[in-house]
């Protein structure tokens, strides 16, 4: 028998079920742990869910592994099979370790002061686990597409010949000289809000609003200055407007379809995103403010935490709903601007927050963290035949006392610790 160790970025929304998560169902706290239920039970249906050949998820894992000596017996019950009751009190009880790339300076573990005991024993904290700034960098040498664009379109035009460096120093230096402070990073990752044209249209419009320079990159939307005159439905008016957008990104914003956030985002005055776990950590260690315009799940909770960090905004309602003039608004709020523009004050404040945490964050080292914990899992359970029983017993239970969903839902409202047995 081989475990399965879970490794995170982040928390996802609703699990671990605790009184300090959140769901997108923005339910009053006394029903926050059943309607976390029914949002676990929301990931389990489509296991449950049937093919066309009549097979579930776990009938088609059983078949494919259903002969050698790996083989799955039809007593062995998997995880989840038998219910989204089943597999939440599981979820929260573990069988090994939780690895999860969060500071505890950030987010303090502590702060979830009503976990179980089991799962509060097995979860770490490791900090953040990211590729170094120098292979970043190496990467995009190298022409890898996840950390480099080259040749990609700076006004308009092809930049021949250069690598990512040169193109964004020369863009971040000439737009320095103009404003007297560096661009704002604007970026989605893999999130679509409404339009790619629509995205793109925000991010330029807020820049132009807040009289800032931009580097915004492309991800899975694929934003591109062409975006600005895209629309078969437009007025004389929203063309002219469209137009201007045009002329102001031509000599204001940088596209790029990807770069390397640790080697970018401290370049930047501010970095605006989605909130991802990944791209809200290289903000946080780049030491300057960001911005989160959540989309889905985990984005929200990671926007409260940039809130409460007071290392910058976090938005609570979605992207979609989110105008220019607001995120122009935040962006000269973050940004410690010379002259008449940004809040001065605030943005002070923002920016010793954020150099404080990013100097924390780089004395962390995660990845280490993660392998002393496997290590002591290995050494202290696994190899010991701890988990082996445990597991055993586990199997047993699945089959005779397994959660129903509706006894889940019962101890979701009326017991205090519902995972505690």
């Amino acid at each position: 028998r081989i475990p399965v160790i879970h490794g995170d970025l982040g928390m996802f929304s609703f699990l671990p079920i605790s009184k300090h998560t959140n769901t997108e169902l923005h339910e009053p706290g006394w029903l926050h742990k059943p309607a976390s239920f029914v949002c676990v039970s929301g990931i389990i249906m489509p296991y449950k869910m049937r093919n066309d050949d009549g097979d579930t998820l776990y009938g088609t894992i059983r078949n494919e592994l259903s002969t050698g000596p790996h083989a799955i017996l039809e007593t062995e019950h998997l995880l989840g099979q038998d219910g989204p009751g089943q597999f939440v009190r599981e979820w929260m009880n573990p069988l090994t370790i939780g690895l999860f790339a969060i500071s505890n300076s950030v987010l303090p573990k502590s702060k979830f002061d009503d976990l179980p005991t089991l799962y509060n024993e097995r979860t770490y904290w490791t900090g953040n686990w990211y590729v170094p700034k120098s292979i970043q960098e190496d990467l995009a040498a190298k022409g890898d597409p996840n950390f480099s664009s080259s040749g990609e379109k700076k006004n308009g035009d092809k930049n021949t010949g250069k690598d990512i460096k040169e193109i964004v120093l020369e863009f971040i230096e000439s737009q320095k000289k103009m404003e007297g402070v560096p661009p704002a990073y604007i970026g989605w990752g893999s999130m679509v809000a409404v339009s790619p044209e629509h995205m793109t249209r925000t991010a330029v419009n807020s820049l132009k609003l807040a009289g800032m320079s931009g580097i915004v990159l492309g991800g899975f939307a694929k934003l591109d200055i062409g975006m600005l005159l895209k629309d078969d439905n437009e007025t004389s008016e929203d063309n002219e407007e469209r137009k201007l957008l045009y002329e102001y990104a031509k000599n204001h914003v940088l596209f790029l379809q990807s770069a390397p956030h640790d080697w970018l985002f401290p370049r930047c005055s501010v970095t605006v995103h989605h909130g991802g776990a990944g791209t809200t950590a290289a903000a946080l260690r780049s030491g300057v403010p960001t911005i989160v315009t959540p989309c889905i799940a985990d984005q929200f909770d990671n926007a409260a935490l940039i809130e409460s960090s007071g290392c910058g905004v976090g938005f609570t309602k979605p992207l979609k709903n989110i105008s220019s003039q607001e995120l122009a608004d935040s962006i000269l709020k973050c940004c410690a601007v010379v002259g008449d523009k940004g809040d001065n004050e605030s943005s002070s404040n923002m920016c010793s927050n954020s150099k404080r945490i990013a100097i924390t964050l780089g004395e962390e080292d995660g990845i280490q963290n993660a392998i002393q914990a496997i290590t002591t899992f290995v050494t202290t359970r696994l190899d010991t035949g701890e988990w082996e029983k445990e597991f055993e017993t586990r199997l047993e239970q699945r089959i005779k006392r397994p959660w129903g969903f509706l006894y889940a839902c019962y101890r979701m409202l009326f017991y205090n610790s519902p995972f505690e047995e």
